[in-house]
């Protein structure tokens, strides 16, 4: 019971968004930073472009950064399209001269030349986006980071600033990215990042680093199994393209053979089993693995599934798998119960024509 007069504060606790961080990147690498929402992704971005401080700790960076951070980050909305290229151009330390130079190429590639002379503040998000990246990347700088902001953008656009940033790379300069997109980090990157509850998971090569990711995601996500049946079949193990690892990555143009493995604990008849195919949470497909019912013993069983190539646009997709008896209508469910990737990338074989697929 209070005593009247006295207030008791609710205690605080400490919370680190990041801790224990250390890492280097090499001049012209291109280092891609994946984890879920609340890792501490944006948080390192803000600190490496020196909008936040450390409370702890150093960052040693050698040349000029650029950044773009958050829809509006460096920019006066007050000011045109044309007056704020070069106000961001004196805050990384060029000359008017120099952004002169560069002037007519960031128009070109952000596509709003129409509105230079127009106050950013009535550009709708997108075109906020096409302008402030283009001014980042075409600016005189050594180091760009970049956010998801890109995410804003349309797909040809997307498309234009991931050339834009291999381009960088080749010519030797450093970008740092954070992206819930993997295929982009598969693709572009030459390092990734794995950040897990503001510490480092892992550091390795952008395949590596993204298996990791969907198997520490792929075994913390729930596998429910729900509906009447659910005690009298089990769905024991999932294998794609003849693969048994945790995450399979296929390319657009393979064929994709799942079989799922399943026990039945006792004789159930006129069962037909069901495959669903999700991209999140939005159902893609969903199939049968016969085109009748069937009768099903005591015992183990395996239900087939083929998908055609081409089908799949890249991208993370999980599989749910059920079943229900027709004449009765008594089913079960299995959400999530294997996960795989389909690459933003063709097969060796097509790879020789440099087809890239960027959805």
């Amino acid at each position: 019971r209070a005593l009247r007069g006295h207030h008791h504060k609710p205690k605080t606790k400490e919370y680190w968004a990041l801790k224990n961080i250390s890492f280097q990147v090499k001049k012209g690498e291109v280092l891609g930073i994946i984890g879920k929402n609340g890792a501490g992704k944006s948080t390192l971005l803000k600190m490496l472009s020196r909008t936040t401080e450390p409370t702890a700790g150093t960052i040693t960076m050698r040349g000029k950064v650029s950044s773009l951070l958050e829809v509006g980050t460096g920019f006066n909305p007050e000011l045109t399209g044309r007056e704020n290229i070069y106000l961001n151009g004196a805050i990384i330390g060029m000359t008017k001269k120099e952004i002169t130079t560069k002037f007519n190429e960031i128009v070109e590639f952000s596509g709003v030349g129409e509105f230079l002379d127009t106050p950013v503040k009535r550009y709708s998000s997108g075109m906020y986006v096409r302008l402030a990246f283009a001014v980042a990347a075409h600016l005189d700088t050594d180091i760009l980071i970049v956010d998801e902001v890109l995410s804003v953008g349309d797909a040809e656009f997307q498309k234009k600033c991931l050339g834009k940033m291999s381009s960088l790379a080749s010519s030797g300069r450093t970008v740092i990215l954070v992206s819930h997109n993997e295929k982009v980090v598969l693709e572009l990157c030459t390092s990734a990042l794995y950040i897990k509850d503001g510490v480092i998971a892992l550091l390795n090569s952008p395949e590596k680093v993204v298996a990791e990711y969907y198997r520490t995601i792929s075994s913390t996500s729930k596998k429910v199994f729900t509906g009447p049946l659910k005690e009298s079949i089990s769905v024991n193990s999932i294998i794609i393209n003849h693969s048994k690892q945790k995450i399979v990555s296929i390319t657009p143009d393979e064929e994709i053979s799942i079989q799922v493995k399943s026990e039945c604990f006792k004789k159930l008849l006129n069962i037909r089993i069901t495959m669903a195919i999700y991209l999140g949470d939005i159902r893609v497909m969903s199939m049968h693995d016969t085109d009748v019912s069937q009768d099903l013993k005591r015992g183990s069983f395996v239900s087939t599934f083929t998908l055609p190539a081409n089908i799949l646009r890249p991208g993370e997709y999980d599989i749910y798998v059920g079943g229900y008896q027709e004449k009765t209508k008594l089913w079960f469910y299995g959400e999530r119960l294997k996960k795989f990737i389909i690459l933003p990338i063709w097969s060796r074989e097509n790879q020789e024509h440099n087809i890239v697929l960027i959805v």
